[in-house]
């Protein structure tokens, strides 16, 4: 069984993650994430992605949803769930203190 925090490594870790961000400006995996019975939701990005007020020109619009199994740590990318209007989190639970999206950056 894998634990959220090693499922956060192997994001960490992942080359098949990592080539999909932009190169130069960092890479780091979230301390929060969800999960269901058979996976978690891992929040991964760019140092811009994560800066408090991104600047709209280099955030990561392409990035893949990222998975992973519970079961044996295998990654599942799933790309175009934002643009398709399906929230990916749609019967997850939240782990550690995930911000509020709704409201983030409207201070």
């Amino acid at each position: 069984m894998t634990t959220f925090d090693a499922a956060r490594a192997i994001v960490t870790n992942s080359s098949a993650v990592r080539r999909r961000y932009r190169t130069g400006a960092g890479f780091n995996v979230a301390d929060y994430g969800w999960e269901n019975d058979t996976e978690y939701l891992i929040t991964a990005g760019t140092d811009v992605d994560f800066a408090d007020d991104p600047d709209p020109t280099r955030i990561t619009l392409d990035a893949p949803i990222i998975y992973v199994s519970k079961q044996d740590g295998t990654i599942r990318l799933a790309f175009g769930l934002r643009v398709d209007g399906i929230d990916p989190t749609a019967g997850m639970t939240p782990i550690g203190d995930v911000p509020d999206m709704a409201t983030a950056g409207d201070e």
